[in-house]
Parts: C-alpha cells; sequence; structure tokens
C-alpha cells in the first residue's frame, strides 16, 4: 500500500518541477526525495 506521504512527495515534486526545491519544501533530502519516487514507480 503506498503511503500518503510520497504521494505527497510526488505532487510537490511536480509542482515545484526541481527536486532541491521540493526537497526544500518538504524538508527532505534530495537523495530522500529520490528514492521516495522510486518507490512509487516501482509500484
Amino acid at each position: 500500500m503506498l503511503g500518503l506521504h510520497k504521494l505527497h512527495d510526488f505532487v510537490t515534486l511536480a509542482w515545484s518541477d526541481r527536486y532541491l526545491r521540493a526537497g526544500a519544501a518538504l524538508h527532505l533530502s534530495r537523495s530522500a526525495l529520490t528514492r521516495n519516487i522510486r518507490t512509487l514507480e516501482r509500484r
């Protein structure tokens, strides 16, 4: 089951169009955000 926080990460990335900006908005490092997006892609 997908976590809501991972979907939120995806939507934030889509709106900001940059990993660095999305990570800052979410208080995540770029690598943590990338890992969350990859998890979504695999499902």
